[in-house]
């Protein structure tokens, strides 16, 4: 291979890895508007992201979630199917609701921390696997198959984060979509009115290669 198709072919692999994920997108929410005020119990923002394979979240919280503030339950309801789901509830007993909700992720972050993945299937909540937890520091990342949601190219999935305590009938202390405050007290029920939009876009990083590599070439050829 001389060093011109070489080339092509190095700048067609590096197009490929570049391709390989989607934009990622960024909701903000207001911070110091959670009941207790603590700050890991405060969303900062959720970021976005898929590639041919997965949903990406990373939640980003005012607060580290290190000892000793680790107490904190970190949730989500997920819709991705319209005109589906529970129409209300959650498979944790939170006294949280978001009409709709197809999925719901339960995670806590003591110990070695943990996650859960749970599926309306029309009738009851069933548990499909994990979340893919990862900590670090005040950012949680959660790891999601696009295949666990049923979703691919164009798909849409409404989402709300909330943070909550280790009891069966706490509510939401913080709901990542709501800018104002998600309920007064630990006991007082909330309720998703309004919920973040993300569409999955899957990359098509062959094609983009190919023609990277045909331009380049092409391009040595007209030089001859």
């Amino acid at each position: 291979m001389n060093r011109f198709a070489a080339l092509a072919l190095s700048c067609g692999f590096a197009l490929l890895g570049v391709a390989s994920a989607a934009p990622a997108a960024v909701y903000l929410d207001q911070t110091n508007e959670n009941h207790d005020g603590n700050a890991h119990m405060d969303f900062e923002s959720v970021t976005v992201s898929n590639d041919a394979t997965n949903l990406y979240f990373a939640v980003d919280l005012r607060g580290s979630v290190a000892t000793p503030n680790d107490w904190g339950k970190y949730v989500a309801g997920i819709d991705v199917e319209a005109g589906a789901g529970a129409a209300s509830g959650n498979p944790w007993s939170r006294a949280i609701n978001m009409p709709g909700i197809d999925f719901w992720i339960g995670s806590w972050v003591d110990g070695s921390g943990g996650s859960e993945l749970w599926d309306w299937d029309g009738a009851a909540w069933q548990n499909v696997g994990n979340a893919g937890l990862v900590r670090n520091g005040d950012i949680l990342n959660y790891t999601i198959p696009l295949a666990a949601l049923g979703v691919g190219d164009g798909s849409i999935v409404n989402f709300d984060f909330y943070t909550t305590g280790g009891n069966g009938g706490d509510g939401a202390n913080d709901a990542s979509s709501n800018p104002g405050q998600a309920s007064p007290g630990w006991s007082d029920p909330y309720t998703s009115a309004v919920v973040s939009s993300y569409q999955v876009v899957v990359p098509e990083p062959a094609s983009i290669g190919l023609a990277a590599m045909g331009a380049l070439l092409l391009g040595r050829r007209r030089r001859l």
